[in-house]
């Protein structure tokens, strides 16, 4: 009787082993061949930086740069232009930067900058990501940005560090 269950046991466990093991193998596969779709007209990707499929965006980097790029909805073909993600301007004393390219809007900010609110007619709270110890946040516009844009800003006690209200 205790050689059955060990035996399930181990059934089981070998069962678990080869689907993570499966699903890493996959995961390394899509990040392959996005990076291998995306590596044309000059661009190399070297690096799958953070897939966001509700909206088709791939943030990836290159030799030098950190970009994006829109895919269609199986996350193959570059719908729109890749472009680059530029530091440039960011620094200990700036806590945010920003940009509009094409459909998104895009920015950095420090630890200080717990919250963000592109205000308009729609008040729009952006997606965020950790990178490289910084916030990179983002949002993606149905049809190209239209500026200007405000954005407010907030530390964790919600006090506005940035924009007007």
């Amino acid at each position: 009787m205790k050689f059955k269950n060990i035996g399930v046991l181990l059934l089981i466990l070998l069962l678990f082993i080869s689907l993570g093991f499966l699903l890493v193998n996959n995961s390394s596969s899509l990040e392959k061949k996005l990076c291998k779709e995306l590596s044309q007209d000059g661009v190399n990707c070297t690096e799958i930086i953070f897939i966001d499929t509700f909206n088709n965006l791939v943030f990836f980097k290159d030799e030098i740069n950190l970009r994006y790029a829109i895919v269609n909805s199986d996350l193959s073909l570059v719908k729109v232009e890749t472009g680059i993600l530029d530091f440039n301007g960011f620094s200990a004393n700036n806590s945010l930067i920003w940009q509009a390219s094409n459909t998104l809007l895009w920015g950095f900010a420090t630890e200080e900058v717990q919250s963000i609110l592109i205000t308009g007619d729609h008040d729009i709270q952006p997606n965020k990501i950790r990178y490289q110890g910084v916030w990179l946040w983002y949002h993606i516009y149905e049809g190209e940005v239209k500026l200007p844009v405000l954005l407010n800003a907030y530390n964790k006690e919600g006090t506005l560090i940035y924009g007007k209200e």
